[in-house]
């Protein structure tokens, strides 16, 4: 039938379904449950494992030539030369453009309805990635009277390797991040001082991201994309879904862009506080010696305006939401995509 099956290992259950099927160890309760959520969450797993089951099926032996073996043993024969050619690969092209025949001829990302009152913590690995990412949302949710608190993960020791700051660069770094934010309404800023360049999840960040979730009690929570470029982006929300996680998935999580364009579910309308995120940008300094991070920002909003196009509204942000259901699948293609790169980069 071409389906991906999953055996345990025993008895004869490996010499008869061989590359065949996935092979799991007897009485092992996690790697079961392991193959098969792979096989549940990730298609091109499905398409691998029924390519391999097609194929190992297509070089079977059919009845008569395991007929014709059994009878050259009995004669003192030579045995029959039971090899068969492999069967050509399974491409999932045909099944793709199937489905492709039944989407929509170009659905645009919905425009979010910021919330009201709510309280929403912002992640953001190093300084300034919250105000080019999302300062204009920010800067929306604080005139709606959200509670907006903005954790910054890194101390930005390594912002200035040609060495443009006289004052300490941490001390710099802060003090810039402290300016933006009061242009976009934020006076609540956190500072965790991880080591800038050199992020890594350890138990102590776990403790500390579950202390904040637990007392904040975000509604919704905001950080980089797992597409994003830059390592400590990546290691910083990892790290932080890994505790939405364990903890239950609680709050609506949405993935902002800033080197790499998200596959956005959802666009907000900044035009009208596109000015006061400018005037944030601005307040960064130190990195605006190094790039004109001004007119980066602008092309980013301005592409994503793109978007608004049966809107009024010329200027806006894109995320994409990890669904509470669906985020597993969807993290896992972005992380392997991501995994691409890397590889192509090197």
């Amino acid at each position: 039938m071409g389906l991906p099956s999953v055996c345990t290992a025993v008895g004869g259950v490996p010499e008869v379904l061989g590359s065949g099927a996935r092979l799991v160890p007897a009485e092992n309760t996690s790697a079961l449950v392991s193959a098969l959520q792979s096989l549940l969450d990730d298609v091109e797993s499905r398409h691998y494992w029924a390519q391999q089951s097609r194929q190992w099926a297509h070089n079977w032996y059919d009845v008569r030539a395991i007929a014709d073996a059994y009878l050259a043993m009995y004669q003192g024969n030579p045995l029959p030369d039971l090899t068969r050619q492999p069967a050509p690969p399974i491409s999932p092209l045909r099944d793709w453009l199937q489905q492709v025949n039944q989407w929509q001829i170009c659905p645009l990302p919905k425009v979010l309805e910021l919330p009201q009152q709510a309280n929403v913590l912002v992640i953001a690995p190093h300084s300034d990635d919250e105000t080019f990412g999302c300062g204009g949302t920010l800067a929306l949710l604080q005139q709606k009277g959200c509670h907006v608190k903005v954790v910054i993960m890194t101390d930005g020791s390594q912002g200035d390797p040609q060495g443009y700051c006289n004052e300490d660069v941490v001390s710099c770094r802060q003090r810039e991040s402290i300016a933006a934010l009061n242009c976009l309404g934020v006076d609540d800023v956190m500072f965790l001082g991880e080591a800038d360049g050199n992020f890594r999840y350890t138990p102590a960040i776990a403790e500390q991201l579950t202390s904040i979730l637990d007392n904040f009690v975000a509604d919704w929570i905001l950080m980089p994309s797992v597409l994003d470029y830059h390592r400590d982006h990546v290691a910083v929300s990892l790290s932080v879904l890994t505790v939405w996680q364990q903890r239950g998935c609680r709050e609506r999580v949405f993935l902002y862009e800033i080197w790499e364009p998200v596959p956005a579910t959802w666009v907000v309308d900044i035009s009208a506080v596109f000015a006061v995120k400018q005037q944030a940008v601005q307040c960064y300094q130190l990195p605006l010696e190094y790039c004109d991070y001004l007119t980066v920002v602008t092309g980013l909003v301005k592409y994503r305006g793109l978007n608004l196009i049966e809107q009024s509204g010329q200027d806006a942000e894109a995320f994409l939401e990890l669904e509470p259901t669906s985020w597993r699948r969807v993290l896992s293609h972005l992380f392997n995509l991501r995994g691409y790169q890397e590889s192509v980069f090197q």
